[in-house]
């Protein structure tokens, strides 16, 4: 019981303090990218289990890289616990600290392969002490993604864009309706921040393919769901260069969404290599 005071009033005083949340800075990590698993992804990859994370890409220096881990790899347990879905992976992860080894149990294939795995520590970036200095950097990001994005672009027709990969991965459209539904989910929640609701949610829905046509039956070509997309983050540096005093000088709610946006890239360069994929398979047909 005292400690248990201790430690929590430990993190009290750094979330008013800095905002940083102890039980969240310290978090272990395997530092991997993943991506949607089913059945049909198991048979094409050969793996005997229908349920796990699939592994898209490894973080340099972390964890999964050092023990080995690889793209197409799918986590089924850590330390006995079955990972079968992000929130099961959660549940696993947060039973340890950062430091800490695990044994990690995947699939290469048809093969059942184990690791012992170090987990990593959080990385964590600097955080802007104004909303006009966090709307800076998160613009210099959005330019970084706007010239990705351009480059990839750059030869790429409209049919080759709507192809629609054999493994049920999104085309290039419905990854570009992703990022303009992206982030206007993402305006709807900074509204909700300032107003004061902070939601909560176990796991991540998922993003469902009727509503990303919906945004490319309005805006069929690529220059259209470019352009919307890239308007949409001119609105969203608004609101960050916006957000009221009060909500800043709300540290932890703060640093907590300052945190998490200034993590985009590797959410972005997951896409970028899905869109890359789904071109390759198009120029093959």
């Amino acid at each position: 019981m005292e400690r248990g005071w201790k430690n929590a009033l430990e993190n009290l005083a750094s979330v008013c303090e800095t905002g940083e949340d102890i039980r969240f800075v310290s978090r272990p990590m395997l530092g991997i990218v993943t991506y949607a698993f089913n059945e049909e992804i198991a048979k094409k990859l050969g793996v005997p289990e229908t349920r796990g994370i699939l592994i898209s890409d490894t973080v340099e220096g972390m964890g999964a890289e050092a023990a080995g881990l690889t793209s197409d790899d799918v986590l089924i347990s850590m330390d006995g616990i079955p990972t079968i879905d992000s929130a099961s992976l959660n549940s696993a992860l947060n039973v340890n600290k950062a430091g800490d080894t695990v044994e990690v149990v995947y699939y290469r294939g048809a093969e059942k392969q184990s690791v012992m795995m170090t987990l990593s520590g959080r990385p964590l970036p600097e955080i802007p002490p104004t909303a006009q200095e966090l709307a800076d950097a998160v613009g210099r990001i959005y330019k970084q993604f706007e010239s990705q994005l351009d480059d990839f672009l750059v030869g790429v027709s409209e049919d080759e864009a709507s192809f629609n990969p054999s493994n049920s991965a999104w085309s290039i459209k419905r990854n570009l309706a992703h990022f303009v539904q992206g982030e206007r989910s993402y305006q709807q929640y900074l509204g909700e921040l300032i107003g004061g609701y902070e939601r909560y949610a176990d796991d991540w829905g998922g993003n469902i393919n009727e509503l990303l046509d919906a945004t490319i039956s309005v805006f069929p070509t690529v220059p259209e769901l470019v352009a919307e997309y890239k308007r949409h983050m001119v609105e969203t540096l608004y609101v960050l260069a916006n957000l009221p005093d009060e909500f800043v000088d709300r540290k932890g709610i703060y640093w907590g969404l300052a945190y998490n946006k200034l993590q985009e890239s590797f959410h972005f360069d997951g896409h970028l290599e899905m869109m890359q994929a789904a071109l390759d398979e198009a120029r093959q047909k």
